[in-house]
């Protein structure tokens, strides 16, 4: 017998399942990301959550390799350069270490390439906007017992360094709050939720002036041209190729300005309270390029300059130049230069500008939110390359994302080489 049409029959409702794989790859990406920002450093050191990130990415390798060797095979120049850092430990001064951190930074590029071929950039960006944001709130809550146990002991002028809360550094605490940003941004046009990613984006503004980072105020403030230029591409895409021509030159001028230290520059510098030699960095790269100089072939081998006896007498130079105990050039391309000479520099700079052009041309093709989040991320990169060592070390947030960006965008424009487009 057939039902009446004017009786409705109660619909059958499915029991909710689970993604327990899906919500297992989203934890481990925001464990990846947060500790490779730095955030879990002060807490005793990272090695444990970096033990649990190295058995998680084995186990997803071991199951997705397939599809990890598909996209491995797309970005393969992306690769090069942490290939050749561990091939200079054949001619490395210090070839234990370099052996040793060139694995791990091998290791770090596989965790970023499946990354980039499992994980959907909306998730990663989610990553980057609320675990950063959540960082910047754990900072505060830190930075307040901090400060609060400095001066019930008198400690007033020792209370100013809990002001980068659980990172570090401040240009590292700095640069988490722009990326961070820079994420909830892309998340509140990608969701049509302006305003609560928005109002997110401005609370950590107070967060950054604590940092008392000059550079990344600035790049706190470009960030929010995102929104704008977001809806220029969308309306005007014949336009956006003249826009961000004019934003490079404008960046290769004033890069440039900086190196040559001009009076306009200089003056600008000034009023940002910035010296002219930005704050001992040109000092810096005139010491490392008179080392590039010694070994301008394949250098000295990857990470061993600051960690080998035989130019400890150089390095106590450098710090005593700048009256700070660093242990970096503060220039991604001097460490290569030093590190591999010049075949491993020309090397770094693919790994730098390729995820930039790839996240290019993605958002070309297809004028979204997460693609320009992608341009963005990657853009940020590439400009601190010049003043910080991004995307140089293992275990790096800056190279993680440039990789992971890079798959992501060569999975879109090459769909033949993976069964899903993730967008």
């Amino acid at each position: 017998m057939n039902a009446s049409p004017y009786i409705r029959t109660a619909p059958q409702r499915s029991s909710p399942t689970i993604d327990y794989r899906g919500v297992g790859e989203c934890a481990l990406v925001f464990l990846i990301v947060v500790t490779a920002s730095g955030a879990l450093y002060k807490f005793g050191d990272d090695t444990l959550a970096w033990a649990l990130i190295y058995a998680s990415v084995i186990v997803v390798a071991l199951r997705d390799h397939a599809e990890i060797i598909k996209s491995a095979s797309i970005v393969w120049p992306l690769l090069c350069f942490p290939l050749f850092c561990l091939l200079s430990v054949f001619w490395s001064v210090e070839p234990q270490d370099s052996l040793r951190h060139a694995a791990q930074y091998l290791f770090t590029a596989l965790a970023a390439v499946w990354i980039g071929s499992a994980v959907a950039p909306v998730r990663l960006l989610q990553a980057v906007g609320l675990g950063f944001f959540a960082c910047a709130l754990f900072s505060v809550v830190a930075t307040y017992f901090n400060v609060i146990q400095g001066v019930s002991q008198g400690d007033y002028v020792g209370a100013e360094r809990y002001f980068v809360g659980l990172f570090t550094q401040k240009n590292v605490f700095g640069n988490v709050i722009v990326m961070g940003t820079i994420g909830l941004l892309t998340l509140g046009a990608h969701s049509g939720k302006y305003i609560r990613y928005g109002l997110a984006a401005l609370a950590l503004a107070p967060v950054l002036y604590l940092t008392k980072s000059t550079t990344a105020a600035i790049l706190y403030v470009s960030a929010w041209s995102f929104w704008p230029v977001l809806r220029f591409v969308k309306q005007q895409q014949q336009k956006t190729a003249f826009f961000l021509s004019a934003l490079t030159v404008v960046l290769l001028v004033t890069t440039v300005s900086l190196a040559f230290d001009t009076s306009p520059i200089g003056g600008a510098l000034e009023a940002l309270g910035k010296d002219t030699t930005l704050t001992g960095r040109t000092v810096i790269w005139e010491l490392g390029f008179d080392l590039y100089l010694q070994h301008p072939v394949f250098g000295i081998g990857y990470q061993s300059f600051w960690e080998s006896p035989a130019y400890t007498s150089e390095v106590m130079l450098i710090r005593a130049a700048v009256l700070e105990s660093i242990g970096g050039f503060h220039n991604a391309y001097l460490e290569a230069m030093v590190a591999t000479g010049l075949p491993g520099v020309i090397l770094f700079a693919v790994l730098i500008i390729a995820p930039l052009l790839v996240s290019w041309r993605a958002l070309k093709r297809q004028p979204t939110a997460l693609r320009l989040g992608a341009v963005y991320i990657t853009g940020l990169i590439a400009s601190r390359t010049f003043t910080e060592s991004a995307g140089y070390y293992q275990h790096d947030l800056d190279f993680i994302l440039l990789i992971a960006m890079a798959v992501s965008g060569a999975r879109f424009l090459h769909p033949s080489a993976s069964e899903k487009d993730h967008v």
